[in-house]
């Protein structure tokens, strides 16, 4: 089953302005880039999936912009949660302005920053 994120001219991770296709929202997280020079990319993560976030190519999503490390950050699922972790990166990983230095639950609606780049979580 292919997961279809697009952007709508009128913002992200509105349920409103994102179309969203086959997705089940309590087996998937969202991420959108709402701020540096992917605006407008998301990802998404799979039940069971582990994601490293980071500007090296080889990462399973790259953000290639000022202040991220080639391994950022990961984030993960541990049972019904969605957790995100720093990989020892040069400047750190940000939820909603805090550094965070131990697995962190995401909820829905935090800001993830790194680098000049702001992630958000939306579901």
């Amino acid at each position: 089953m292919n997961t279809v994120l697009r952007k709508k001219k009128s913002g992200l991770c509105n349920p409103s302005t994102t179309v969203l296709k086959n997705m089940d929202f309590h087996q998937r997280g969202i991420f959108a880039v709402i701020g540096g020079p992917r605006i407008g990319f998301a990802f998404t993560l799979t039940q069971g999936q582990r994601l490293i976030v980071g500007s090296s190519p080889e990462r399973d999503v790259q953000l290639d912009a000022r202040g991220i490390s080639r391994k950022h950050f990961s984030v993960y699922w541990s049972g019904d949660k969605i957790y995100i972790e720093d990989q020892q990166s040069s400047n750190g990983t940000f939820v909603n302005k805090r550094k965070i230095t131990a697995a962190t639950e995401l909820k829905g609606g935090e800001q993830i920053k790194v680098g000049i780049t702001t992630v958000l979580k939306c579901s």
